[in-house]
């Protein structure tokens, strides 16, 4: 998918209705496409401008600060790591049952 995104003519709409999708599009190396939703294509009834149309749909947000990223990277890392503690827990305290 992304050596296609990354070839595409800048005129080219790229969609993608799932919200994975466009995620992936938009944190991988998609060559600085976005996608948009069958909505949104909707949305502009024909007029769109032939570079990038996506930029003029829908505004986009703004990438969160990096402090941001890094504060839900730990919070994932804590909530991995709370689930590993507990299905360890519970291993070690099926094992002392039997």
């Amino acid at each position: 998918m992304l050596p296609r995104l990354r070839s595409a003519s800048s005129g080219a709409v790229v969609l993608a209705d799932g919200f994975s999708c466009r995620t992936q599009i938009h944190e991988l190396d998609s060559g600085g496409r976005e996608a948009m939703h069958l909505a949104e294509l909707l949305a502009t009834e024909g007029s769109l401008d032939y570079s990038h149309p996506e930029r003029a749909a829908a505004a986009r947000p703004d990438n969160p600060p990096v402090a941001a990223r890094a504060t839900a990277l730990a919070g994932v890392a804590a909530g991995v790591a709370g689930a590993a503690g507990a299905a360890l827990w519970a291993f070690n305290r099926r094992g002392r049952a039997s």
